[in-house]
Parts: structure tokens; sequence; C-alpha cells
């Protein structure tokens, strides 16, 4: 079980649930509605690449992942090639993101030009099953910090999906997929964010259920929840919870934007 301190912040954040119909830029922040996001996580191309990851992850026993843009003015998504590491148990996604943006650079955008929406690896490469998805204090890190560079470089305070699979099958895919609340960026508050750090590597440690890792990121505001991919799609029921992720994104104030 995650530790009982400072736990009084849970009825604090608000949810970042939207029913927007489209993705804009508005005076009172940057919109991106949930259909968008489910557009992004079922398009062809989306399950494309994650067919091709998948295979990468059955056959050499290993990480593999790939990430998500999407350009500021439309509903135009990109997404990188599969990739590892040179350690078996990591995935190189700053590699990944200097893909995309060198990628995204040729066909004329530039980095103010997209967000990084999401990113998408494996964490079960051992055998083909289903087992408990931890968070590492690595994965939490770098949706962190997808969302300061999204700060930076765009100008609103985007947090960015995470998505850690496991490889159940020859074409079954189970995924945790959570993103920071937009009340506040944990990175942002050095004591919560190390007590987050804390909370995830007791609950590997004492080998705690799904239920008790999803109930200890939503305890911190994140929203969080299982999906399932069968020969890269989405379930109907799955699809509900992605839409749950829309969100309009306030605007980063010139003063507190991250130094890149």
């Amino acid at each position: 079980m995650p530790p009982k301190k400072n736990l009084k912040m849970k009825n604090k954040f608000e949810s970042n649930s939207s029913g927007l119909p489209e993705s804009s830029e508005k005076k009172s922040g940057y919109e991106i509605s949930g259909e968008s996001i489910e557009r992004a996580l079922t398009s062809p191309d989306f399950e494309k690449v994650l067919r091709k990851t998948l295979a990468q992850v059955i056959k050499h026993r290993r990480e593999f992942g790939f990430l998500i843009g999407k350009e500021m003015t439309a509903d135009k998504f990109h997404y990188s090639k599969p990739i590892g590491d040179l350690e078996e148990s990591s995935t190189a996604l700053p590699g990944a993101y200097e893909e995309m943006e060198a990628n995204l650079e040729s066909r004329g955008l530039d980095r103010e030009d997209w967000i990084e929406l999401g990113d998408f690896h494996f964490h079960g490469y051992e055998s083909l099953e289903s087992r408990v998805i931890y968070l590492s204090s690595g994965d939490i890190g770098y949706t962190s910090s997808a969302r300061k560079a999204n700060r930076g470089y765009n100008n609103f305070d985007i947090p960015s999906i995470g998505m850690i699979a496991n490889a159940v099958s020859s074409t079954g895919v189970e995924a945790l997929v959570y993103q920071e609340p937009l009340a506040y960026s944990p990175s942002d508050k050095p004591a919560i964010f190390e007590e987050i750090k804390e909370t995830l590597m007791e609950l590997r440690a004492t080998n705690a259920s799904q239920e008790e890792v999803l109930e200890a990121l939503r305890h911190y505001g994140y929203q969080a929840g299982m999906v399932h991919f069968s020969d890269g799609k989405l379930s109907e029921e799955d699809k509900k919870f992605i839409r749950s992720l829309g969100m309009v994104a306030k605007k980063t104030p010139i003063d507190t934007r991250d130094l890149l």
C-alpha cells in the first residue's frame, strides 16, 4: 500500500476531462478534446506503429516504444519509429524525440508548431502474459519533462500522456495510461514529486496490485486507467476512458516559462 502521509490532497485537484469537440486555441487556454486524443490513439498510423513496436518487443524480448506528436493548429498526428535503448530494460524516448523533431523540421514544422502529446513504451517483455504494470521514477520524470517542453516551446501548460504496456499475446497489449493533473505539475512541487516516486517504489517492492497502483496515481491528482489493444485497436469501453483525457490547458505566463 502507498504511504499514508500527506494524503489530505485527494479531493483538492480538479478533473481534466473534457467533452469538447475540437482542438483549438482560445483566450482561456489551448483545447484538446477527448475526441482528438481518441483519434490519435485509433488512427491507422498509430495502429501501424504499435504493431511494429509489439513485434520488436516479442522478437528481441526487451523494451521498445515511440512518441506521439500533435500539430498545434490541426488534428494532425505524428508518430516516431519504434526505439529501444542500449539497456534492455529502458527505452530511449529522448532519442525518439530527436528523431521526431528532425523529421517534422524537414517537413517545415518548427518545434513551436507541434506538441508532445504522449509516449508509449513496453515494460513487460520477458513473456507474453498479463502482469501488474509498475511505474518508475523515470516514467513519471519523462512525462513531466515533456510537459515542461510543451510549456517552453508552445506557451501552454499541456500535460503529456504516458502509456506503459505489457505484451499479452502476439497481437494483444494492455497499457496503463496516465496523465498529470491540469491543476498542478508534480515536478513543480519537489517534496510532493519525491513522495510520488517513493510511493511508486514501495508499490513495486511490496508487489502491490494494479488497482493499488492506479489509486496511488489518482490520489495525487493524475488521471489513470487501464486499456487494452487487440491488433492495435481499442475497445469501445476503453475509448470512453481515452476521451476523458481531453483538456483545456492554461497559457503559460511569460515570466514562469521553463528555460529550455
